[in-house]
């Protein structure tokens, strides 16, 4: 609501169009014509309300983080003439970046800092792909380009920039947009393009201020995935702000920077950019090198799916989570979400009791939601149409993955089904950990996953099935009883059980005595990792590549597949989770 002596910006006004996007302080209201007197640099207006948006108190937000950000390293020496602001929205429109003046350079007196706002989600009064002078201010010059940066790049009023700014990216988001491959194509374009622009990269803080969780150290990991040099790492900033009405995320903006730049090659006076490979191929490489990269956190590991191997399952139930939709959906759907993206360490944490000694119930991966709403409930069940859908997102994940192990890395297709169907099985598991199984239920959601491993598996032939079911139930059966401090509750013969009954609800037909071979193995394994003190992360994946390896043999797989497979299996599960200390 606009306030006596608030910001404003102009928008929809029809009589003078030159205006919109303008900014002013609105001065008073007058009751008598409804209007409210605005100040616009020194000329004052009569103004309906709907045409006025008040502007946030932080406004000059952008400006100053860019110049924190500059400040940390000493690659950027010179005078700053042009920066773009890359996924901007009508937020954006309303920052002021006047404080860019002071780092122009001081011979050039009367010059401007150019300032280019570019995304899709700009308001759509502005014109489509096309470069538009917006407002002047104080030593500064802001357009803007309504489309996607790539599409600016290949536009004839592109001029690469000395600062790009990544606003709030996400680009390992676990929430519901597609993060990476939204943004990745803009990054390929600004590797390509401007080479010799510097970085920086201004996430959001996903949760409450003061906490390290997901975006803010994701970023930096996808980004050295994609072949940039990080000069300065992800550090908290001081001018971010929280920002509940943000049209694509509310939370804390421009939480934390880093600052990074496209490598180069070469002696100091002949120095090139390194060489950008064609973009599909490029996508695939970082997605694979971020998979395949392990973060300090728990619980969050890079799994975006693409939008292009969508289910059509999810198409046609517009059950895919928002992917797609425009910035003010996914900002309806991040509110709702946001409540159950946190893991409520106040809730009962003594809800699971001991279950070692027999087989466990075939409760499985389609037939309960993956995890309840309060502990000590009863797993809901879940409509044909629910566990159609909970299906199409787990193989979403899976077909993602795979299309990252092929074609980011050339590895044969069994490794790379073993990879997708570890990474679906872990995608399902990490639905259920952010609260405790009600009691006697500690099996299930092992037992699930294990399930939805071999299933996945399967389609590349019976060795990749059998590892990823095999490692899954012990990494899963480990993971579970660290979060919930239920060391060696299931036990050995409820793990090797579960082995089996992954093994025969997935439908594997495998030789006389080979699945108790790979159940054994597999409960033996678990057995060697109990102990007063969960293991280092660095014998827990020897011994699960030493699973998946037997596991696959005994499976009949090719000798030469065996040791990808195992590789596979393990760059997919989170050791981090079940290691030493990972519950914390």
């Amino acid at each position: 609501m606009v306030s006596p002596g608030a910001l404003v910006r102009l928008e929809g006004l029809g009589a003078r169009p030159e205006l919109n996007g303008r900014r002013g302080r609105a001065l008073r209201w007058v009751a008598a014509k409804g209007r409210w007197k605005v100040d616009l640099e020194g000329e004052l207006l009569a103004l309906k309300p709907e045409n006025l948006v008040p502007l946030p108190g932080c406004c000059d937000a952008v400006a100053r983080t860019v110049l924190l950000a500059l400040g940390r390293t000493e690659v950027f020496g010179g005078a700053l003439r042009r920066l773009h602001v890359l996924g901007a929205t009508a937020w954006e429109l309303g920052m002021s970046f006047a404080p860019l003046a002071g780092a122009a350079h001081p011979s050039s007196e009367g010059a401007l800092v150019e300032v280019v706002l570019v995304g899709p989600d700009l308001p759509s009064w502005l014109p489509d792909a096309d470069l538009r002078q917006c407002w002047l201010e104080a030593g500064v010059c802001v357009s803007c380009f309504r489309g996607r940066y790539e599409e600016f790049v290949s536009s004839p009023s592109f001029e690469a920039a000395d600062v790009t700014f990544l606003s709030n990216p996400g680009l390992c988001p676990s929430g519901i947009s597609q993060g990476f491959f939204d943004w990745a194509p803009a990054l390929h374009a600004l590797a390509g393009s401007s080479p010799q622009s510097l970085g920086v990269c201004a996430g959001v803080e996903p949760y409450a201020s003061g906490e390290w969780l997901g975006d803010g150290i994701y970023d930096e990991l996808v980004l050295r995935a994609s072949g940039f040099e990080i000069l300065a790492p992800a550090e908290r900033c001081s001018h971010g702000c929280f920002a509940k009405e943000h049209p694509a995320c509310g939370w804390q903006l421009w939480g934390f920077t880093c600052v990074f730049c496209w490598p180069t090659v070469g002696s100091e006076s002949s120095k090139k950019p390194c060489v950008v490979d064609a973009l599909e191929p490029w996508i695939w490489q970082a997605y694979y090198k971020a998979r395949r990269t392990r973060c300090e956190l728990p619980r969050f590991r890079f799994r975006p799916p693409a939008m292009a191997l969508q289910p059509e399952d999810l198409k046609e139930h517009g059950r895919c989570k928002g992917l797609g939709a425009t910035s003010e959906a996914r900002s309806e759907l991040r509110r709702k979400e946001e409540s159950t993206r946190l893991m409520d360490d106040s809730e009962d944490e003594e809800g699971a009791g001991d279950e070692s000694g027999g087989p466990p119930t075939t409760t499985t991966a389609t037939t309960t939601t993956p995890a309840c709403d309060n502990a000590g409930e009863e797993p809901q069940q879940i409509s044909n149409d629910e566990e159609k859908l909970f299906m199409a997102q787990m193989e979403w994940v899976s077909a993602t993955v795979k299309a990252a192990w092929t074609q980011g890395a050339g590895q044969c297709y069994a490794a790379a089904a073993a990879a997708g169907a570890v990474a679906a099985a872990e995608e399902f598991a990490d639905r259920s950990r952010s609260r405790p199984p009600p009691p006697g239920q500690l099996h299930v959601m092992v037992l699930g996953a294990g399930e939805l491993a071999a299933r996945l598996g399967a389609q590349g032939g019976l060795g990749p099935a059998a590892a990823a079911a095999a490692a899954v139930v012990v990494f899963e059966a480990l993971a579970v009883e660290a979060l919930w401090r239920k060391p060696g509750a299931l036990g050995q013969e409820l793990v090797g059980h579960a082995v089996l009954g992954a093994l025969e609800a997935a439908g594997l037909q495998l030789g006389a005595g080979v699945a108790s071979a790979v159940g054994q193995r597999a409960a033996d394994t678990y057995q060697q990792l109990q102990g007063p003190q969960q293991p280092p992360a660095g014998p827990l994946g020897e011994l699960l590549f030493e699973l998946a390896e037997v596991a696959c043999h005994l499976a009949a797989a090719e000798a030469s597949q065996c040791r990808a497979v195992a590789a596979a299996v393990v760059d997919n599960l989170d050791l981090v989770v079940p290691a030493l200390g990972g519950r914390e």
